[in-house]
């Protein structure tokens, strides 16, 4: 078998062989079996995925906690410190008072267990105080970025239903009306010696609810358990979390890496460093780890790269250093190894709903030349991971399918969205009664040393500076534009290969000019500055491409005022054909009330691969790339969905079924990438 070495390696082509020979086998053997009941996976190959890869998870003791966890820390060494900021020390017997007799306040003011608690707080001492008092108190505290627009704070304190919201006199202006303002910056050294019961929580219950970017517009609120932190953070061995030992508290609190910063060194008997910069920067860190004998350390893909770039001496100090968030860039990877021997890097990869990690890799040095990507690395403690078919069935190592991820680290699901929650969060086919997958969305695959690697996405979400982003959401903002008929928003590499969001635009009419942001046209706070657009592409119309997905690779970024395209002619852009099949996920008018289009087309069905919607008056077959185009004929990769195209469709392919072709078009050919 011959296949081109930057895609496959000699491993990979003999799994392949292997498994394509054990099927052709179970074939001959069975002529009269389903196509369902064929083997496609080797019984070896079935055995490490289930029980050599994955180690069965351990049961869960529902009296810890994570404020039962730390007592015993503040217990053992009351005078070890707990945390450090510049020149000041908190010690556990601190930590501890303080944050009791905070938790004595909030249940005066009729905190109890199971409530919320909305905190406006940014990196600092008080806020690792107010998160370990609203534990013991028995809420669920709700970090809420204080760069957010008004509007997104508000929604996120209405919905998490954080009656009371903990802040600083800096931030008393953004809590909404109708809520409880407490200002850790007043109380903090004050003492409260009122009555204290002890809250009715275990396990299960929410630790913290945690929102990220949501694809209908709307942030989508996760909610994570006491288990699920003390998966990532209690008896493991993918990092040193020795007593004594310092990490680094980099990362805001409202992104899930405060998790691992916070809770790693506190219920460890380690010391938390909290970094005095708003937004680190290489010589900061630098300083911040030389100051504190910082040992372990948490970046982004994002700022790594921007540190390497910078002066790799900047992390000479550490020991051991985490990066992630998105995929990990080679060179830079290379570059770090080269220029600190004594660092250890690993990949660190896991969503927010499944608490921080999921999946560890320690990069060895040197590098093989000619690597193509980073692996994801083996599951954590009490943790499992599944690449799957679109069925939920074991796919062959070496053949790309949705990387699922269950174990202890799983969110309960997301905060009234049970609908949602039933499609993400599924149950676990190959695991006992009761356990849980969720699904990724993300394209992975086995390599044969056990490792996972990461080939990509199958909807339009990405990370932009380790910020999980719907692309969806930002094109939900900009089509509150009056003069915007339809738009896709796709994440392209700028000059120095750093993502960056890009925002293809279709006016109302010919006549119609973007001006300012696309993405604050009507409401300048919809979007935080991250999520708007870097650049902005604007025509009357915009041409079908051959499929939907190869799209947003091959549309080039052309300027606002550019000329129209040349498939565009002015015959061609009539208020009937004007919208069309946009990059990736693209909306379009019908979706809209004052949309011109028939009504018919809003109830018409959406693709399931690319999330498109229909852009015209009728309903046609949406070409998307296939998803798992290991595992899956590409003649069954079509969906229902839209495109009304201004270009030759491409040649029919014989259908693989027998189908009537008048009631639907014919089943065509996915080209293969």
């Amino acid at each position: 078998m011959d296949a081109a070495a930057s895609l496959m390696d000699p491993a990979a082509i003999d799994q392949l062989l292997a498994a394509l020979a054990d099927t052709a086998h179970d074939l001959i053997e069975r002529p009269d079996a389903a196509l369902s009941d064929i083997r496609t996976q080797p019984q070896a190959d079935r055995a490490d995925q289930l029980e050599g890869w994955n180690t069965a998870l351990t049961p869960v003791d529902p009296a810890l906690t994570v404020p039962a966890m730390f007592a015993r820390q503040a217990a053992t060494s009351p005078d070890a410190i707990a945390i450090a900021q510049g020149d000041a020390r908190m010690s556990y017997g601190e930590l501890d008072r303080s944050s009791s007799d905070l938790a004595r306040h909030l249940q005066s003011l009729g905190v109890q267990a199971g409530d919320s608690v909305g905190m406006l707080l940014d990196r600092s001492m008080p806020a690792i105080v107010a998160q370990l008092a609203i534990l013991k108190a028995g809420g669920a505290y709700v970090p809420v970025p204080t760069d957010y627009p008004a509007e997104r704070i508000a929604y996120m304190l209405a919905e998490a239903g954080a009656h009371r919201v903990l802040a600083t006199r800096e931030h008393r202006h953004l809590v909404p009306p109708h809520h409880g303002v407490f200002l850790v910056d007043e109380q903090q050294d004050k003492q409260n010696r009122s009555s204290w019961n002890p809250p009715a929580i275990d396990a299960e219950s929410v630790a913290y609810v945690m929102y990220t970017s949501g694809s209908t517009g709307t942030p989508k609120g996760i909610e994570i358990c006491h288990r699920s932190i003390l998966r990532l953070v209690v008896g493991v061995d993918y990092v040193d979390l020795a007593p004594g030992l310092a990490m680094l508290h980099a990362a805001p609190l409202g992104f899930d890496a405060a998790t691992l910063e916070i809770w790693g060194p506190l219920l460890n008997g380690g010391c938390c460093v909290i970094h005095d910069e708003r937004v680190p920067t290489g010589a900061g860190l630098a300083r911040t780890i030389e100051r504190h004998g910082v040992h372990t350390a948490w970046l982004t893909a994002a700022l790594f790269n921007a540190v390497i770039d910078d002066d790799p001496a900047h992390l000479a100090g550490l020991r051991h250093l985490f990066t992630g968030g998105e995929a990990l860039s080679v060179p830079h990877v290379r570059r770090a190894l080269a220029a600190l021997p004594q660092l250890a890097l690993s990949n660190g990869y896991g969503p927010t709903e499944c608490t921080t990690f999921a999946a560890t890799h320690r990069i060895a040095a040197p590098l093989p030349e000619g690597l193509r990507s980073i692996p994801l690395g083996r599951p954590i403690k009490d943790t499992v991971l599944r690449v799957l078919s679109p069925s939920m069935a074991l796919l062959p190592t070496g053949f790309v399918g949705e990387l699922c991820i269950g174990g202890h680290g799983l969110a309960r699901g997301y905060l009234l969205q049970p609908a949602l929650s039933a499609e993400r969060f599924v149950p676990d086919p190959f695991g006992a009664p009761g356990e849980r997958l969720y699904r990724t969305g993300d394209l992975a695959r086995w390599l044969p040393d056990g490792t996972i690697e990461f080939i990509g996405r199958r909807d339009g979400q990405v990370k932009i500076h380790g910020h999980r982003i719907e692309t969806g959401e930002v094109e939900a903002a900009i089509l509150a534009h009056p003069a915007i008929q339809s738009c896709a928003v796709v994440a392209r590499p700028d000059g120095n290969g750093q993502l960056r969001l890009v925002a293809y635009l279709v006016s109302r009419s010919a006549q119609e000019r973007f001006r300012g942001t696309p993405c604050a046209p009507t409401s300048p706070s919809a979007c935080r500055r991250r999520w708007c657009p870097r650049r902005r592409c604007g025509s009357p119309g915009c041409p079908s491409p051959p499929t939907a997905s190869s799209t947003a690779r091959r549309c080039p970024i052309r300027p606002a005022n550019a000329p129209s395209l040349p498939s565009l002619s002015r015959k061609r852009a009539t208020p009937s054909s004007s919208a069309c099949a946009m990059p990736s996920r693209a909306r379009c008018a019908s979706r809209r009330s004052d949309a011109t289009t028939t009504s018919s087309t809003s109830a018409a069905i959406r693709c399931s691969c690319c999330r498109c919607w229909p852009t015209c008056g009728r309903t046609r077959w949406c070409r998307c790339r296939p998803i798992f185009s290991s595992a899956i004929p590409r003649q069954k990769r079509w969906v229902r969905g839209c495109s009304r195209r201004t270009i030759s469709p491409p040649r029919p392919l014989r259908p693989v079924s027998r189908i009537d072709r008048t009631q639907r078009p014919p089943i065509l050919k996915t080209p293969w990438r």
